[in-house]
């Protein structure tokens, strides 16, 4: 450095000052260098023609996400501040793509959400991104409230509109003033559709109310539609109060198909095939044993720099499990039915993460020790995921009419379940061996499970316990219960001799 040179010049500000702003800085004069710090083994003094110090910028960031709120501006202090949303659960009109290298590097996008896709919220973004292109912004705020959650004084924006782009979408509100409709933001921009727009808007009030519906109709074909997925994972606490939420838009719909479901009735064959061509709404419930709540939030926000927001929740919950460990949380994924909203046909879908409920350890508990009776009122509670083992309870106590109710139930859900025969179980427990046979009967065609010793064993157990009175039609299910077999195929020929294949007989429910 020069001996007249200013403190800020110094070659070790200047290093920070680049590192700090990841910035490439140049020096084009003979300037002096030596080292001051000794740490050198020789003394290194001379004149130098250039410096270039290049900042080493990071692959990857350390922490990424999308948030959604509201903008506000501090003119005062030249600041633009973005509010994250109050509401958790709605859906605000902007949102900023954030990638956080470092304190010092902080990139982000702002984009308005398809959900919205309102013409204001577009031309309201575009005044920030050319304030903010103009330097006419010292810093860039988020906040949650009153609490200040990232300060950045350099931000770098990305995204950014052309003049087309702003002149359609001026062009739009005009019309959307005009007809008092939402048209919304088209996905793909043309001069030819601004000509069709100038001309509907220059036009709009010498037209006849139904030449206006055609005209109208006719420039929103003139975009096509365009499938968007969105996605909120919403965390939730011990009083179902929301913690945290996450966000995400993905164009195109999920692939039903591919979420491998594979229905075991022919019923529920042709229920979802229903949904899957509709995309129709559902419901996925899972839960981890590796992660509580939060920890799987934070799990998922640190792995959706490489992967899509569903496919990481999937893979999270696919991880292998390596030693036994209580069920820490519970994930439910509900699929919501798409809703057009102006240019854009968008499917919400919604996953809640909360941490598991005690009692359903205990349940699994009491299920592991084989103590069903016990468990009645928590498989009452938790019934939907526990119909098999209800049904069994219910017989084991004796409630012989609420088993077999139960046992239906899952049957109608899977038709190759357990619960047939369990359903046989109960029918023997009222008495009833002939009805009590033709549901053994067909549980050892139909059930994908090993029908030899544990049926039997239960059996006889039961009745021993209860102290049954047995027929001549008992010992005939003992000895169709004393060999094992493997269930049918759809395709074969049912065991009843009708001659029609078992999936069009007493295998179909």
């Amino acid at each position: 450095m020069a001996t007249d040179a200013l403190p800020h010049t110094g070659l070790d500000t200047i290093v920070r000052a680049a590192g700090m702003s990841h910035q490439k800085v140049s020096i084009h004069k003979n300037v002096r260098i030596e080292d001051v710090s000794g740490h050198l083994p020789e003394e290194i003094t001379g004149q130098l023609m250039s410096v270039e110090i290049s900042p080493h910028v990071p692959d990857k960031p350390e922490l990424s996400g999308l948030l959604m709120g509201n903008f506000a501006e501090d003119t005062e202090y030249g600041t633009l501040i973005f509010q994250l949303s109050e509401d958790k659960t709605d859906i605000s009109p902007f949102c900023v793509k954030l990638n956080i290298f470092n304190n010092a590097l902080i990139k982000f996008n702002i984009k308005t959400t398809n959900t919205n896709g309102k013409t204001t919220d577009y031309l309201k973004l575009n005044r920030y991104l050319k304030k903010m292109r103009n330097l006419e912004y010292r810093r860039f705020k988020i906040v949650n409230g009153d609490e200040q959650i990232l300060i950045s004084s350099c931000p770098h924006v990305n995204d950014v509109f052309t003049s087309l782009e702003i002149d359609i979408v001026s062009k739009l509100r005009e019309l959307e003033l005009k007809t008092g409709r939402f048209l919304g933001i088209p996905h793909y921009f043309s001069e030819s559709f601004l000509a069709s727009l100038h001309r509907l808007n220059e036009s709009w009030e010498g037209l006849m109310e139904n030449k206006r519906e055609r005209e109208f109709n006719k420039l929103r074909k003139q975009q096509p539609i365009v499938k968007f997925t969105t996605l909120k994972v919403i965390l939730k606490g011990e009083h179902d109060e929301v913690l945290n939420v996450l966000y995400s838009e993905e164009r195109g719909w999920i692939n039903y198909n591919s979420i491998g479901f594979n229905p075991n009735s022919k019923a529920n064959k042709a229920l979802w095939q229903s949904i899957a061509k509709k995309h129709g709404p559902f419901t996925l419930s899972s839960r981890s044993r590796i992660y509580k709540a939060e920890e799987f939030y934070d799990a998922l926000t640190n792995s959706l720099t490489e992967q899509l927001l569903l496919q990481a929740v999937i893979n999270l919950l696919n991880q292998p499990v390596n030693e036994p460990s209580c069920t820490k949380s519970n994930i439910t994924i509900n699929f919501k039915v798409p809703v057009q909203s102006g240019w854009s046909n968008i499917q919400p879908i919604e996953i809640e993460i909360k941490d598991v409920d005690p009692l359903y350890n205990k349940l699994e508990t009491l299920i592991i020790a084989e103590d069903y009776v016990s468990a009645i009122q928590l498989l009452e509670r938790y019934k939907d995921g526990f119909l098999e083992d209800l049904a069994f309870a219910y017989a084991l106590d004796g409630r012989y009419d609420d088993s077999v109710v139960c046992a239906e139930e899952a049957i109608r859900i899977d038709h190759r379940s357990i619960a047939h025969f369990t359903k046989g179980l109960a029918y023997a427990g009222k008495g009833d061996f002939k009805s009590a046979y033709s549901a053994y009967l067909l549980a050892v065609h139909v059930c994908n499970v090993a029908t030899y010793p544990v049926p039997k064993e239960n059996l006889e157990k039961l009745i021993n316990v209860k102290k049954i009175q047995t027929d001549e039609v008992y010992d005939q299910i003992i000895e169709l219960l004393n060999q094992s077999r493997s269930p049918m195929k759809d395709n074969e020929k049912c065991y009843c001799h009708s001659g029609r294949k078992f999936i069009n007989c007493h295998g179909s429910l």
